[in-house]
């Protein structure tokens, strides 16, 4: 159980982290010409990871039981859910405009500016409830039992690797 919570607890500060390293590389961009978009490349890279790899499997499963102990944890879940799609969904914009600076440096620079600081607030949002209500929440109300199933279910998966690591 709490191998599982401090797992989810590391890689959102990751996160935390890779939003930092995304807001100086989007300031950076803004006084710079040419642009350079290698450091929101690697940051984007590192959020994506924790969105849709290891952490997102672990956290599905946690949200999972916690929705069937908790009304107000069912309506966050699913609040949850949808926020992780849009996010990585904002994520993937972003990445898409940051492959084609290159080509289109004008106005993909502004696309970045556009997408990149919509993404910040959004994905620190996520950060503070995952801390603040989500892995507290699963302390208190779920059983051992949940735990239980829960690290079978990510036992041998790619779920168990940690965020950054490659799976083979």
């Amino acid at each position: 159980m709490a191998e599982i919570i401090e797992a989810v607890s590391e890689d959102y500060a990751y996160l935390a982290k890779s939003l930092h390293e995304l807001e100086q590389a989007l300031q950076a961009l803004e006084s710079s010409d040419p642009y350079d978009c290698t450091a929101i490349g690697l940051s984007l890279a590192r959020c994506l990871d924790v969105l849709v790899g290891a952490t997102a499997r672990r956290l599905d499963l946690i949200v999972e039981h916690l929705r069937d102990r908790n009304t107000s944890a069912a309506e966050l879940a699913g609040e949850l859910m949808i926020e992780r799609e849009e996010l990585a969904a904002m994520a993937n914009s972003l990445a898409a405009v940051v492959a084609d600076m290159n080509q289109q440096a004008a106005a993909a620079h502004e696309e970045i500016f556009r997408i990149g600081w919509a993404f910040l607030p959004a994905m620190r949002w996520r950060i503070q409830r995952i801390e603040q209500l989500v892995l507290p929440m699963a302390l208190v109300l779920l059983r051992a039992a949940d735990w239980a199933e829960i690290e079978a279910r990510l036992g041998g998966s790619d779920a168990n690797n940690e965020v950054g690591e490659e799976t083979t």
